[in-house]
């Protein structure tokens, strides 16, 4: 049985947004989001990673690729409910911390 992917309306817009500037790293995403979809929390390293000391309890990262000098970060968590709820994404390049 597959995860859904749950995406808040904040990182759907990011995501219409890289379509127009970069199809390649939204390409690598879309495979990343499948492998989440198939493996759920068991997918790791090197495409998925637990962040450690955040509030937010299992906090995983994913990290799809990109074209380019970018850092593409996608963070989620899995809720019991069989989804992973992408949170937040941007290029690691970017202030991350506000």
């Amino acid at each position: 049985m597959n995860w859904q992917i749950v995406i808040v309306p904040e990182v759907r817009d990011w995501l219409h947004e890289l379509r127009k500037v970069d199809r390649r790293t939204l390409l690598l995403i879309a495979a990343a989001l499948d492998r989440v979809t198939e493996e759920g929390p068991g997918l790791g390293r090197p495409l998925v990673d637990t962040l450690q000391g955040p509030i937010i309890r299992n906090l995983k990262e994913l990290r799809p690729g990109s074209s380019g000098r970018s850092e593409v970060r996608l963070l989620f968590v899995f809720d019991p409910w069989r989804q992973a709820v992408f949170l937040v994404a941007g290029d690691r390049s970017d202030d991350w911390n506000g």
